[in-house]
């Protein structure tokens, strides 16, 4: 559907041109164009369906007959499998991003399912700030423990943050859990190491009674240049 709307042609497929009689002066402009539209959804099958619909006159019939057969916006099955779905997911692994995308995928293709005609436009604007509180909470519902904070400052906000805006905070959120948990480890790791190197130096830095050269351990220089009688 993207791309023949995207070329201009999916007037063929809704129907808003009809099939031309052959007498028609335009009839072999319509005809060449119906061609295009038959070959882009035939070509988008598996070979074995697409030899199917080879026969049929006009794209607008391959297009109603595709989707009678295979559609399932009406599969309240399938409804229910992707509303279980959306209640399931959590964050576990995932960064907030990668976790936001996953459910925003499931909400859209929840999306296909529920089209309903509104009487007035003010029902419509009620029923989505409804809609989106509800995925604000499947979202937030979702994430680990480590964000807890954030969580109870969204949801005790007033009014509710936008679903956009929420995900903005706890990105923002989990962004700065990761920075201060790097520089506390890198803080950690240069104080072992100053450690480590400054036991070393002391160490190392001791004169040598024998030979009276720093950087040289007494028992290295014995080993060179024999015991001093002393």
């Amino acid at each position: 559907m993207l791309v023949i709307k995207g070329k201009g042609k999916f007037v063929y497929l809704s129907g808003d041109v009809l099939p031309l009689a052959k007498d028609i002066v335009d009839y072999q402009r319509w005809e060449a164009e119906n061609s295009i539209n038959m070959a882009w959804l035939i070509n988008s099958m598996e070979p074995k369906i697409g030899r199917t619909y080879l026969l049929y006159k006009t794209a607008k019939e391959v297009w109603d007959a595709v989707q009678e057969i295979y559609s399932d916006f009406e599969n309240t099955v399938q409804c229910f499998e992707i509303r279980s779905a959306i209640r399931n997911t959590k964050q576990g692994t995932l960064g907030v991003p990668d976790y936001y995308n996953t459910l925003m995928e499931l909400w859209k293709e929840m999306d296909l399912f529920y089209d309903p005609k509104w009487d007035y436009s003010t029902d419509s604007l009620k029923y989505s700030k409804m809609l989106e509180q509800e995925r604000i909470f499947d979202f937030l519902q979702g994430l680990n423990a480590d964000l807890d904070e954030v969580r109870g400052w969204l949801l005790g906000a007033k009014p509710l943050p936008s679903l956009r805006e929420v995900f903005v905070e706890v990105r923002s959120e989990e962004s700065r859990k990761r920075v201060m948990l790097q520089n506390m480890v890198d803080s950690n790791t240069t104080s072992a190491l100053t450690t480590t190197k400054r036991e070393e130096s002391s160490r190392e830095k001791q004169w040598c009674d024998h030979c009276n050269r720093p950087y040289h351990t007494r028992d290295t220089c014995w080993k060179l240049h024999g015991k001093p009688a002393n």
